[in-house]
């Protein structure tokens, strides 16, 4: 499994001609709970496997990782606010 977000798959079957009538069928045939499991798992990894000392930019490496996977940006900055608080407890 490449864990890809919504955005990136759209993106990737545009980019194969798909027609929009069965991208946007395919996008709502996904599993919204296994989605987000897959998003947390990978932005927990992501998260703890960056060595970067400095926090901006290990926020920078993290969320553009995220972005490039196509995942939403309300979900990535949701997960950094609960991660940064994490951190901070």
């Amino acid at each position: 499994i490449k864990y890809w977000g919504k955005l990136r798959i759209e993106r990737e079957l545009k980019f194969r001609d798909i027609s929009k009538y069965n991208i946007n069928k395919a996008i709502k045939l996904l599993d919204q709970e296994d989605y987000l499991t897959n998003f947390e798992n990978l932005a927990n990894h992501k998260w703890t496997s960056i060595t970067e000392q400095n926090l901006t930019k290990k926020k920078q490496k993290w969320s553009g990782f995220l972005i490039r996977k196509g995942y939403e940006y309300h979900l990535i900055y949701e997960k950094l606010e609960e991660l940064l608080l994490d951190k901070n407890e």
